[in-house]
């Protein structure tokens, strides 16, 4: 059985919610918990359903619900085996960057700086950031990790008037946003995401210690200052197996309802 003392919580079938999703949810509570660790095997069916006094098929439900969330992997005759759960990530909603966005679940991360210099802009960076196809641009490429694992592998161009200013910056210890915000007097106020899936080619699996081929998340991102000045272009690529991305949506209030419609 898992690490020590298993403190189960009382299913009932008095309640509305199934017992497969109550073990589910009280399974998942354990996990978080800590109760165990990833690589570890949890306790097996028949250990379950003794402990929380269900059937073997309610037991095997909720063990299916929690693979299906990424929590633990089974294997068959030998149980489920807890995995390292993603990061969550915001990016898609948070101007403040993977770093600040790390730094808010309370993780570390290590920059390495691959590349910065001075450049001219090809026509994707010249026509992102609205300048002169040729003019100099700072092109900064990073490798980012958490917890000592490459996560972020991601290619940053500014314009040439800002390049200037933070060429000589210490740009693997230092936030970039705040190095403008000091060095520029600007602020991010907003900015376009598009995400897509890719295939990790050479260089990527090489910089991110994955396999040739394995699934990553490929943003191209661009963020403005006030009045629509853009201020950065960032081509990212990040670990699919090592990262998942959370979005809150809300309803504008003068809007139709259309999500009954679309369900």
């Amino acid at each position: 059985m898992g690490a020590g003392v298993v403190p189960v919580q009382p299913l009932s079938r008095d309640r509305v919610e199934p017992l497969y999703s109550q073990l589910a949810a009280d399974l998942q509570h354990l996990l978080d918990g800590g109760q165990w660790q990833p690589g570890q095997m949890i306790p097996s069916e028949a250990e379950l359903g003794q402990l929380y006094g269900v059937s073997r098929v309610v037991v095997r439900q909720a063990l299916d619900s929690l693979e299906r969330s990424g929590s633990i992997h089974r294997v068959k005759g030998k149980g489920g085996i807890v995995l390292d759960r993603k990061l969550a990530a915001y990016l898609m909603q948070d101007m403040g960057g993977f770093a600040a966005n790390m730094a808010g679940q309370g993780f570390t991360v290590d920059t390495e700086v691959l590349e910065k210099e001075m450049l001219p802009a090809s026509p994707a960076v010249a026509a992102a950031l609205c300048v002169p196809e040729g003019s100099q641009v700072l092109k900064l490429e990073r490798l980012r990790f958490v917890r000592g694992e490459p996560l972020f592998l991601g290619v940053t161009h500014l314009p040439g008037h800002l390049g200037h200013l933070l060429l000589n910056e210490d740009l693997a210890n230092k936030s970039l946003s705040t190095l403008l915000a000091q060095r520029a007097n600007l602020v991010l106020s907003e900015g376009v995401r598009v995400i897509e899936a890719v295939a990790a080619g050479r260089r990527e699996a090489e910089m991110l210690k994955v396999r040739v081929g394995a699934p990553l998340f490929r943003f191209f991102a661009v963020s403005y200052a006030e009045e629509g000045v853009p201020v950065e272009c960032s081509q990212v690529w990040l670990r699919g197996d090592r990262l998942a991305f959370r979005v809150r949506l809300g309803c504008h209030p003068d809007a139709p309802s259309q999500a009954g419609a679309n369900r």
